[in-house]
């Protein structure tokens, strides 16, 4: 019995085709051939809905120093996208508010990652003085980050609307509307999950 074994085993071995030179063959690791589903949603605030709009997706590796850079893209929320269990870092843009948020992918079939914006909605508009009608002129707005104590604070949002619909992040801003050889700067705050309309005058 063990000879027919042996035998057959030479057999095998003799009828296995043979590789020409120089070809090496690759061995694929299972780990790393195995994606997951990953379905990533945002909300303006915490405890909102879900957002169905054009929010912008880049997602950057951290496995392995964090040197492949970008390695995926989507315009539109909510996405998905098949990545490999490890750590990644999500970029969401939802006009002007940006959120730099961190995750592990880990080793289920499909799963969500909710991305908190933590921004509100602000509405800006001119009036030549206080009682009048807003002005309907298209002009340059400019919002910055409020900078105690310094000229200018960087700027997040530059647009040339009459009255312009703006999604900044939690926080302090310094606006600045121009309309003819005026230049009008008001301070404003945003929080989380709320709407302004917020009136520049420009006589005061």
């Amino acid at each position: 019995m063990r000879v027919l074994l042996r035998a057959a085993n030479v057999a095998a071995v003799a009828a296995a085709p043979t590789l020409a030179a120089g070809i090496v063959l690759g061995v694929i690791n299972p780990a790393e051939a195995q994606t997951r589903t990953v379905r990533l949603d945002a909300v303006i605030a915490k405890g909102g809905a879900p957002i169905n709009d054009e929010v912008k997706f880049a997602i950057w590796s951290l496995n392995d120093g964090g040197s492949k850079g970008v390695i995926a893209r989507r315009a539109a929320a909510p996405a998905e996208v098949a990545l490999q269990p490890g750590e990644y870092r999500i970029v969401a843009e939802y006009g002007s508010a940006r959120r730099v948020q961190d995750i592990r992918v880990e080793d289920a079939p499909s799963q969500r990652q909710m991305i908190n914006l933590n921004a509100g909605e602000v509405e800006l508009s001119l009036v030549p003085r206080i009682g009048a009608p807003a002005v309907r002129a298209p002009m340059m707005w400019e919002v910055r980050r409020y900078a105690r104590g310094e000229k200018k604070g960087a700027t997040i949002a530059s647009v040339k609307d009459d009255r312009p619909h703006l999604m900044l992040r939690e926080g302090w801003y310094e606006v600045e509307v121009r309309h003819g050889n005026a230049a009008i700067t008001h301070t404003i705050e945003v929080a989380a999950g709320q709407r302004y309309d917020y009136t520049l005058v420009m006589n005061e």
